[in-house]
């Protein structure tokens, strides 16, 4: 791993391994000493004593256009002058780059807001960083139709609400039926008017899933 592949102030993901439904911690970058550690700041949620000396973490990263993910160790916990960390170097790095085309199947509770303003709920069921695939009791309308959907997500271990305009693309009745018995309608849309920070936020987390998943299997 060069030191070119990660950036200061870059914020580094850490879950405990082997644990993956450990809380996550995201830590800050503010230094590399190349082949020997990676010094870090610990976020404003946790501090260095948080963490364990000798304790592997699996740490995941998005910097520029593509997602990092690698093992480390906490080999030196400091307190002065201020809290930080020497995580140990990183041996192996997996790297994925950011397209736009790809996809990870998602569980995540969305509002769906249409152009005369009435909103219902629905569930993403696939999302990539320009579109989602959401089932919900309500149909979407024709395609082309347009909406807003506003739905949380979870990126380096921070919530944010992500809302975005977008228009359908296609649309089906399902067969099968919700719970209590109401029809369920698919349908995909195309995310419009993305800020850059928007693009990030989605590519990041699309990503992070994948890394996730990957490393899991």
């Amino acid at each position: 791993m060069s030191n070119t592949l990660l950036r200061l102030g870059d914020v580094i993901n850490l879950q405990a391994y082997g644990r993956p439904t450990a809380e996550r911690c995201p830590v800050k970058l503010i230094g590399v000493a190349d082949g020997l550690s990676l010094i870090v700041v610990a976020g404003a949620s946790n501090d260095s004593r948080s963490f364990v000396l000798g304790e592997q973490y699996v740490a995941r990263c998005l910097s520029g256009t593509s997602v990092y993910g690698f093992t480390t160790e906490v080999i030196k916990i400091a307190i002065d002058p201020y809290a930080y960390l020497h995580l140990s170097y990183p041996k192996e790095v997996q790297t994925v780059g950011v397209r736009q085309s790809e996809r990870v199947k998602v569980c995540i509770p969305v509002a769906v807001r249409s152009a005369s303003g009435e909103s219902h709920a629905g569930t993403i069921i696939d999302l990539s960083p320009t579109g989602a695939q959401v089932t919900s009791s309500s149909a979407a309308g024709q395609v082309g139709a347009k909406m807003t959907l506003a739905f949380d997500a979870v990126f380096a271990g921070v919530t944010s609400k992500f809302e975005s305009a977008a228009a359908v693309k296609s649309t089906r009745e399902l067969t099968e039926k919700s719970g209590t018995g109401e029809k369920q309608h698919s349908f995909g849309v195309q995310f419009e008017g993305h800020s850059e920070h928007q693009r990030i936020f989605l590519s990041g987390f699309v990503y992070e899933q994948l890394l996730a998943r990957r490393s899991a299997a």
